[in-house]
């Protein structure tokens, strides 16, 4: 599995397993305060698509970002 680590942050290439936790980011309110707002369902699942699909056709792409101290994915980044 490709990943980077820092003091206190582990990005990994996003895998399917996870879905249900970035998706999540995208439909709670208090994360998308200041970013336009909850996204629909259809939407959460075309971004999760395409994270996926972006890796496998160009060798890079998103990363998942965890939090080390509690091991919960703390967003996308890339």
């Amino acid at each position: 599995m490709q990943r980077l680590e820092t003091n206190r942050l582990l990005l990994t290439r996003p895998q399917r397993e996870e879905d249900k936790d970035l998706g999540g980011l995208w439909r709670d309110e208090r994360v998308r305060q200041y970013l336009g707002g909850v996204i629909s369902e259809y939407i959460v699942e075309k971004k999760l698509q395409w994270v996926q699909t972006h890796w496998k056709q160009e060798g890079f792409g998103q990363w998942t970002v965890y939090e080390k101290a509690t091991e919960q994915v703390a967003g996308l980044c890339g």
